[in-house]
């Protein structure tokens, strides 16, 4: 069983008598609100050009009064069609404040008025604001799309009761001939009530595919439609109607594609890249519609595979930007040729494009299939009575007249008329029941080509991968720093008040109860040895020089310590990040440790630079070599511990020395900080 299409909160209805009544008067006031629709939608195609001088010329007041037919149209949405669409409208702009001289400022310009002044940033906010494009589009093309929806119960039922009466009236003037005139009269009023219940049936569909198409263009944020869980027949009617906004969905796709290959061939040619760009982005927001409607309809989820777009191009010292071998003053064409190349790159944009131009293909295979059967199951039983007398019969049923005079008169009852209502019906009923497979075979076949590759799966996994280990990374050294800091001001502090009042304890003893003085001494030495040991721990933890200075004044301070002789060179302009920086001091002290250890030298140089996204760390010594990360446990922790940020370790230690530590970390610098020399 398919899931209700939506996910947004719905009224209870109504139950019982009051339910039954309320649907009832649904079904009948639908012709009417269709034709109320009609005519407002032949109303906004007259509105369409003051509205477009009246935003060209920026006069507010025309566009306000124009703004009540979409603000109309969104109201009837929610209250006919079930289907609820906000105001998209930006609130109003502050109103201009009074300046020292007397003037009143909008953005750079300075008006006399408060009223020139409000007026033109009501331009300026009318113009800038999404939903009036909307607005505009929405005129244009509602009598293209939303009249004829609109207009098929009305249709539908004017041509019914016009069948009825035509045929009542044929009746009474006895016009028909004898032999088949009560049977013409019966067939043809049959199919017009017919043709008047089919009306009022699928009136509340119809309006709610018209809300459809009225929040597809009005609505702020496109969201689901909403089908309500009114049992198994009503969802699927409202399937039929889903499976027909997503083939003119279809239509508007091809029609984007199309215009999506001739930005490209014009940016290619002419290098107005920002068309093809805009293509792009609009296709972007069309396929995201379709991924969003396919999960909220038939549960079919397709995730995004787009690529991450690059980061923007920084300026460099010489106030340029680089891209490739060019320099560009401006950083917006730069930006543009950036997306632009990205943009060629991505699978995801060629598999968009793909599915655009085969997708009304496959909705028309798919999806049109229910639509045509249930519209060829009606055509049997409506046009031939309803509309004959219009192409040119001398009744509304000369069709059933001229199929009567074919057979023998005793056999007038056995046409095709009367057999077209139970096969009609039988298939309507198959089309309905075909609906929700219908509509998730073509999620299934959208998921074929929108989703993403193993490869984009793999490198957005990847991707995702880094940015978490980033974050746990960064948390544990933020936890590092503040245990450290926690150390450092309160147990440190502590102990060495312990040792002061030792101290004094000590000197105030004298010379009198050696014994109790010695356990005093004894004690102050204790403490200092504690206080020696936590400071050995607070560095091990997350020095403070490493966090004030950097680590290259870490690294120096380091080098003072040690019993061997250590050369430091520094050629880091900035810092990396606070994780990656304590990776790289801990890294050179293990290392320092074990030449110290193990290396027999006597003379160690460490050289510390940054070049190309990479802090290079190399530790030399004199010592005796025969280093091998295969053999020492020393070296393979600090290749774990820099593979932590997709750093390496490379050693070259022949026997007999010298050994070469080069260990490489890839890091951004942040701006440079004061350091020692």
């Amino acid at each position: 069983m398919l899931a209700p299409i939506g996910r947004e909160e719905r009224r209870e209805a109504p139950t019982g008598a009051v339910g039954a009544l309320m649907r009832l008067r649904a079904h009948a006031a639908a012709p009417l609100r269709g034709v109320a629709l009609v005519a407002l939608g032949l109303v906004g195609l007259a509105a369409f050009v003051p509205a477009l001088v009246a935003v060209g010329l920026g006069a507010v007041g025309v566009l306000d009064v124009v703004r009540r037919l979409p603000r109309l149209r969104r109201e009837l949405a929610g209250r006919w069609s079930d289907v609820p669409v906000d105001d998209p409208y930006l609130p109003e702009p502050p109103e201009p404040r009074r300046r020292d001289s007397g003037l009143y400022r909008d953005g750079r310009q300075l008006y006399a008025s408060y009223g020139s002044a409000l007026r033109q940033r009501r331009v300026r906010q009318m113009r800038r604001d999404p939903a009036t494009r909307r607005d505009l589009a929405f005129l244009a093309l509602d009598p293209l799309a939303g009249v004829p929806v609109a207009a098929l119960p009305v249709v539908l039922v004017g041509g019914g009761l016009y069948g009825v009466v035509a045929a009542a009236s044929r009746a009474v003037a006895g016009v028909a001939p004898p032999g088949a005139a009560w049977a013409g009269t019966a067939v043809v009023a049959g199919a017009g009530l017919v043709s008047v219940a089919t009306g009022l049936t699928v009136g509340p569909l119809v309006l709610w595919v018209h809300g459809c198409w009225t929040r597809l263009l009005l609505a702020r944020r496109v969201a689901a439609p909403v089908v309500s869980d009114e049992g198994t027949l009503g969802r699927r009617l409202r399937l039929l109607g889903a499976g027909a906004l997503l083939t003119l969905l279809s239509v508007a796709g091809a029609v984007l594609a199309a215009v999506q290959v001739v930005a490209l061939v014009v940016g290619l040619c002419t290098g107005l890249v920002v068309l093809y760009l805009k293509t792009v982005e609009l296709s972007h927001r069309f396929v995201t519609l379709y991924r969003r409607l396919a999960g909220d309809w038939v549960g079919v989820e397709i995730p995004v595979p787009y690529l991450a777009a690059p980061e923007p191009v920084e300026r460099g010292a010489d106030g340029y930007y680089q891209y490739g071998r060019r320099l560009y003053r401006a950083p917006y064409l730069v930006r543009q040729l950036q997306l632009m190349r990205h943009t060629l790159t991505d699978p995801a944009v060629w598999r968009d494009l793909v599915w655009l131009v085969v997708n009304p293909v496959a909705a028309a295979v798919l999806l049109l299939a229910p639509l045509a059967v249930v519209g060829f199951s009606l055509f049997g039983l409506v046009v031939p009575s309803v509309l004959d007398g219009v192409t040119g019969g001398t009744g509304p049923y000369t069709f059933w007249d001229e199929a009567l005079r074919q057979v023998p008169p005793g056999q007038a009852l056995a046409g095709v008329p009367w057999a077209a209502a139970p096969v009609g019906a039988v298939l309507a009923a198959a089309a309905s029941w075909a609906a929700p497979y219908a509509l998730r075979a073509h999620a299934r076949f959208g998921l074929l080509l929108l989703r993403p590759t193993r490869h984009a799966q793999l490198a957005r996994r990847v991707e995702r991968l880094t940015e978490t280990r980033a974050d746990a990374t960064g948390v544990q050294a933020a936890e590092l720093r503040r245990i450290e800091r926690d150390l450092h001001d309160g147990a440190q502090v502590s102990l060495v008040a312990i040792g002061m009042t030792l101290r004094v304890v000590e000197r105030r003893l004298g010379d009198e109860a050696p014994e109790l003085r010695e356990l005093v001494a004894e004690a102050r030495r204790q403490s200092s040895t504690a206080l020696a040991q936590l400071r050995d721990l607070v560095r091990g933890i997350h020095p403070p020089v490493l966090a004030e200075r950097g680590v290259g004044d870490a690294v120096r301070a380091v080098a003072l310590d040690c019993p061997l002789d250590v050369e430091v060179t520094v050629d880091v302009a900035g810092r990396p990040e606070a994780p990656v920086e304590a990776c790289a001091y801990f890294a050179v002290c293990e290392v320092l440790a074990n030449a110290a250890k193990h290396s027999g030298a006597s003379r160690v140089r460490i050289d510390l630079r940054h070049s190309d996204g990479v802090l290079r760390m190399t530790v030399t010594d004199d010592g005796r070599g025969g280093a091998d990360l295969a053999k020492g446990t020393g070296l393979r922790g600090v290749r774990r511990r820099l593979g932590t940020f997709d750093g390496d370790l490379f050693v070259s230690s022949p026997v007999g020395g010298p050994t070469i530590v080069t260990m490489e970390l890839p890091c951004v610098l942040s701006s440079p900080r004061t350091s020692t020399s």
